[in-house]
């Protein structure tokens, strides 16, 4: 199954749950992008204050990853689709639009601290984990 993880910049969220995804399942057809990225496309997460160290914590170096914008060809890639936000106002028309969308309501750490991410980051680990299971 191709799994398509989305948040709102591709920083967070996204980038954590493909990483757990592809460890946790042994899947590599697993990508992750961003509806919104603004500033972060194109950027790696080596830029990010908590994200990196976070994932580390895990034994997981996301330091190489570079935020995407989502395209119409990432969403006719994927059998399923998962999205962090349900505030389908800034969703493009293809996810929105789209059969294949499950949402998963895990808060945006973006303008927290350490702890917010951590906190962020377990409830994604143990989302994975179930969703692997």
């Amino acid at each position: 199954m191709k799994i398509l993880f989305v948040c709102k910049g591709n920083v967070a969220r996204s980038q954590m749950a493909e990483a757990f995804y592809e460890k946790l399942s042994g899947n590599k057809e697993v990508r992750s992008a961003g509806y919104f990225p603004e500033k972060w496309e194109g950027k790696s997460l080596d830029a990010t204050k908590y994200v990196k160290v976070c994932m580390d914590e895990e034994d997981i170096n996301v330091r190489n990853k570079i935020s995407k914008k989502i395209d119409i060809e990432m969403v006719d890639w994927a059998d399923k689709i998962i999205v962090f936000d349900s505030k389908k106002m800034n969703w493009p028309d293809f996810l929105r639009n789209s059969e294949k969308v499950e949402v998963w309501e895990i808060e945006d750490p973006r303008h927290g601290d350490l702890e917010v991410h951590r906190k962020t980051m377990y409830e994604i680990k143990k989302r994975i984990i179930d969703f692997v299971e």
